[in-house]
């Protein structure tokens, strides 16, 4: 499980409304896992399940309001 925590820099309150993730091959960019993430207040957790050793990126697709923002974090699997 992999998770991320979501701020607002400003400091004003705000609640996610939707969240999904895609986990790619890094230097490919093949696609190896999608789904919905999990939201608990400001955190998004995504279970994945990379399919060897490798480096992938694990892109979070969510939206706060009208806008729709995106947050990519690298994963390494040994």
């Amino acid at each position: 499980m992999i998770q991320i925590g979501i701020h607002n820099i400003h400091g004003e309150p705000f609640n996610i409304l939707s969240a999904e993730y895609e986990l790619t091959e890094k230097y490919t960019g093949d696609i190896v896992g999608t789904g919905q993430a999990d939201i608990e207040k400001h955190i998004l957790r995504a279970v994945i399940t990379p399919p060897k050793a490798g480096t992938y990126l694990l892109k979070y697709t969510y939206q706060i309001g009208m806008e729709t923002l995106v947050e990519v974090v690298e994963v390494k699997v040994k």
